[in-house]
């Protein structure tokens, strides 16, 4: 028996050296790291530093072009948009964020799907703070407490995203487009009118409007956008959105039924392809301009 126990031990000991010894290479890898998500995270959440920035799903990542902002406002602009992501991944970061320096705007690109509509299992948008869990641990309150006693495990917080950092890390990146990933090419086919029946999700809701209070907080002017999209007819998914804007006096530009951007502007029907990018992110910069000039930013 007494031989049974120590080798239990020694198994148990193995296994916990192991785990740490795992999820300290993976940490090393991803603070190290040289290109994709995960420098990107690194960046947002330990050195950007710059006075606009934006936030939001692919629709963010694609349709925002910081350099155009850079020349027109004079501002240091970074796109920290994250294809599959939402406000459920989004707020917890800049908590955090607005805790070390505050940017003058943060420009919000509201998608219905990840910001509005109970569509898929949130969990899934905390799969790219599983590795901060002791810096964004509240993250894991609302939506899944189960997974704070598994988060405990260091490789177990980098398990669906090993291949992702290892490549990060091996690959290096030479790109100065602050963030943004242009799209190029033009949609050739003629999708269907499209819209989407689902319910409200409320931890989505209770998050923006938690976003909205932090940037109130820190003094930092906080702006929804809707970018473009192609033939889209669910205008009635976005309402909450406009009763949260109106209630804490939030401006909100909704462009996502502009008929001026038409199919030579589309990459596919809710992204913009770099031309159409060009031509949103201009109109974005003088909504910016009006605000500053009538503001006395």
């Amino acid at each position: 028996m007494k031989r049974f126990i120590l080798h239990l031990t020694f198994y148990f000991i193995s296994v916990i050296l192991l785990d740490i010894c795992i999820g300290g290479i993976l940490k090393y890898l991803r603070i190290n790291a040289r290109s994709g998500t995960t420098l990107k995270m690194e960046y947002m959440l330990k050195q950007m530093d710059d006075s606009v920035i934006f936030l939001g799903s692919s629709r963010c990542l694609h349709n925002y072009d910081p350099s155009i902002f850079n020349k027109e406002l004079k501002l240091r602009s970074y796109n920290c948009g994250i294809e599959g992501t939402g406000i459920i991944m989004f707020y917890p970061m800049i908590k955090k964020i607005l805790n070390r320096y505050h940017p003058k705007f943060i420009i919000y690109d509201v998608y219905d799907n990840f910001d509005i509509l109970s569509v898929d299992d949130n969990n899934k948008y905390l799969s790219q703070l599983k590795p901060y869990y002791f810096e964004l641990n509240d993250a894991f309150d609302i939506v899944d407490t189960s997974e704070k006693l598994k988060l405990l495990s260091s490789s177990y917080r980098y398990n669906s995203k090993l291949f992702t950092i290892l490549g990060d890390y091996i690959r290096s990146s030479n790109s100065k487009d602050n963030g943004y990933k242009p799209l190029y090419g033009t949609m050739k086919h003629e999708p269907n009118k499209y819209s989407r029946l689902y319910n409200v999700d409320k931890i989505k809701l209770r998050y923006l409007e938690s976003l909205v209070l932090e940037c109130k907080k820190h003094k930092t002017q906080l702006i929804f956008c809707i970018s473009p999209s192609y033939k889209f007819c669910g205008k009635n998914n976005y309402e909450k959105i406009y009763e949260i804007a109106r209630l804490n006096n939030v401006p909100i530009l909704n462009y996502i039924n502009d008929t001026a951007y038409t199919k030579k502007y589309f990459y596919d029907s809710v992204h913009l392809n770099v031309n159409g990018t060009m031509k949103y992110s201009n109109e974005i910069v003088n909504q910016l301009k009006k605000f500053l000039e009538s503001n006395d930013m």
